[in-house]
């Protein structure tokens, strides 16, 4: 379980780092957060984050490349986790 904390944490972290009020491209957090590519486990922790509003699309980026955004329950979340 903490390992899924650490990977959330991380996560919701990066989007405050990154684009703190808009959408960025998911590849930049795992960049800021891991300094490589996300893995399949992370990407599947940003589609949890997604499923459980933590996380929202917002729109499109250069070359059709899909944003996100944190939501202000996952800005609560993040705070909850520091």
């Amino acid at each position: 379980m903490d390992r899924f904390n650490s990977t959330v944490k991380n996560i919701l972290e990066g989007f405050r780092t990154v684009a703190p009020i808009g959408g960025v491209d998911a590849l930049a957090v795992f960049k800021n957060k891991f300094g490589r590519n996300g893995n399949e486990g992370e990407y599947a922790h940003l589609k949890l984050l997604l499923d459980a509003g933590y996380v929202t699309y917002s729109g499109f980026g250069v070359d059709g490349v899909q944003l996100y955004q944190l939501t202000w329950s996952g800005y609560a979340l993040s705070d909850s986790l520091r």
